[in-house]
């Protein structure tokens, strides 16, 4: 019995211990199971956590964007016409417009590049902004208008003519409503802007933060923008869209304590320009202080008053400096359509001295602030002109630069040009009848000698262009003109620019000296340029020369 009893006793503990074990060994694995989920929960977080500092520590490999159809269609190509003739185009960028230097030129023997001897510049307008800066189009519609300062003194051509430019693998096709022409990519084409040098290295101005584009804040007309290039390039851009463009390009290098910017003009050939200025800069502003012993035949900048600049800032909210597009709507809104007739015709001779209704807005003794207003009706969309009052029968007998708005044929038709000065600002403008002319001041080019004869009484200048600025900035004609013993300088010209000039001489024994020297004596003839070449001011009856004013060469 007893061993019965500890018999069941021991096997009573036995189930007692083995249901403790067992229970805590349940409790152990459960405990087991939960600490390693929790682990594993630690590591997914731990995981998440370093993939995302991966995200922000490490940027996502950047997709290439294609360039806009404006940037790809920039650059210098020829045309070739035969073997000496090529078609010569480079086309350059500015905001998203697009502007061209074009011409006809040659070989240069000496350098072998591709030079201009006639050319004129393009300007380009897209139907929409959206169709210029597509970056997935090789073509575009635009209408351009073009411009020469040589054949017309800068006013357009005609109306818009409507083109295609198309990017091929090896150029462009121009594309217009009669013809296909190939231009092919050719770097020995001469820049627009030669001042434009990128592969020089030394650095002669820190443009420090000043990259990028500038615009003129001080100017309640039609501001400049200023764009800073690297190695000091620089690119000066101002468009009235009811005038031509003005796009100027050069570098930038220091000169005693002063910033000169050396720089061509599209449309003006490769001629330079400088204008020297200081800086003061305060955050965003650049300011401007021109010197004032700037002389620019081209002028940038008016050279009396500090220009102020503001940095065109792309993620500035509202931001207003941005250059603007232009599109064949806004020319259409300035009356350049399919039916604009170009105000560059040419006058006829007997024009010259009929007389008009003019409607004055400035009268000055000073002819460089003649100029100015007259420069600034021009910016305003209007023809003007600006003649000298003594020269008119019903005008002011003592000598008065006067400028009118334009050349009107009846007092009807100046009344409502007046109307228009007026609504543009100038509330003292009057209509005045300009009378018979008394005096025909007139310029006339000259660019070689081949057409000169010179005889004993007398030297004869066939086919000479003569341009009557009394008449309208674009009037131009033929004429063959001579000079005599009669023929005078005028005392109120500076004899010292005349090449070769000695004391004394008339304008006969002038012109027939250096003649003599330019068939027989090239040294000399040239030691102070070509006297005999360029722009001359004088006064004319028929076809007589009476005086001489002023001389204006180039190289």
């Amino acid at each position: 019995m007893r061993t019965k009893k500890i018999r069941f006793m021991t096997l009573l503990i036995v189930a007692i211990l083995t249901l403790s074990f067992t229970g805590c060994g349940n409790k152990e694995q459960e405990e087991i199971k939960t600490q390693t989920e929790k682990k594993e929960v630690k590591e997914e977080k731990k995981k998440e956590t370093k993939t995302k500092v991966t995200e922000v520590d490490t940027p996502p490999e950047l997709e290439w964007v294609e360039e806009p159809f404006c940037e790809r269609v920039c650059g210098k190509y020829s045309h070739k016409y035969n073997d000496d003739v090529y078609d010569l185009l480079e086309i350059v960028r500015f905001g998203n417009n697009l502007y061209a230097y074009a011409g006809e030129g040659s070989v240069y023997d000496v350098t072998g590049e591709l030079e201009a001897y006639s050319f004129w510049a393009v300007e380009f307008f897209p139907y929409t902004e959206e169709a210029a800066t597509d970056p997935n189009t090789d073509e575009c519609e635009y209408n351009t208008l073009c411009f020469s300062v040589m054949s017309n003194l800068s006013k357009y051509w005609g109306a818009p003519e409507k083109v295609t430019l198309k990017i091929t693998e090896d150029g462009i096709d121009w594309i217009s409503s009669d013809s296909v022409t190939h231009y092919v990519r050719d770097e020995r084409v001469v820049s627009v802007f030669p001042m434009n040098d990128s592969s020089h290295s030394e650095m002669f101005y820190s443009l420090g933060d000043r990259e990028g584009i500038f615009k003129q804040i001080d100017n309640a007309g039609d501001p400049y923008y200023v764009e800073f290039l690297p190695n000091d390039n620089v690119l000066i851009y101002k468009k009235n869209v009811a005038n031509e463009v003005f796009l100027a390009g050069g570098r930038l290098t220091q000169d005693e304590g002063k910033t000169v910017c050396e720089y061509t003009v599209l449309g003006y050939g490769g001629m330079p320009e400088s204008f020297a200025f200081t800086t003061r800069q305060r955050g965003y502003l650049l300011m401007l202080e021109p010197e004032p012993d700037n002389v620019c035949s081209i002028d940038i900048f008016n050279t009396d008053h500090t220009v102020m600049l503001e940095q065109y800032r792309p993620n500035r909210v509202n931001s207003i400096y941005n250059v603007p597009t232009l599109t064949y709507d806004d020319i259409v809104a300035a009356g350049y359509d399919e039916n604009y007739v170009s105000n560059a015709f040419y006058y006829e001779e007997s024009d010259t001295w009929s007389g008009f209704y003019g409607v004055w807005v400035s009268a000055s003794t000073d002819q460089d602030a003649a100029a100015k207003s007259r420069e600034e009706l021009e910016e305003s969309g209007f023809e003007a002109l600006t003649l000298l009052s003594s020269e008119w029968s019903e005008m002011n007998s003592k000598p008065y630069y006067c400028v009118s708005a334009g050349r009107c044929e009846s007092e009807e038709e100046a009344q409502v040009l007046l109307d228009r000065v007026k609504e543009a600002g100038y509330k003292d403008a009057y209509i005045k009848y300009t009378g018979d002319r008394l005096l025909n001041r007139v310029y006339y080019t000259i660019y070689s000698l081949d057409d000169v004869k010179v005889e004993d009484d007398m030297i004869v200048l066939n086919g000479l262009s003569i341009t009557d600025p009394a008449m309208g900035s674009d009037s131009e004609y033929t004429k063959d003109l001579y000079i005599d013993k009669n023929t005078v300088f005028d005392k109120s010209c500076d004899t010292s620019v005349f090449g070769n000039y000695q004391k004394g001489d008339t304008v006969y024994d002038w012109f027939k000296r250096n003649y003599e020297y330019s068939q027989n004596d090239t040294d000399k003839y040239m030691e102070n340029g070509p006297a005999l070449i360029g722009v001359f001011e004088i006064s004319i009856t028929d076809s007589h020369i009476d005086k001489y004013y002023g001389s204006f060469w180039w190289d």
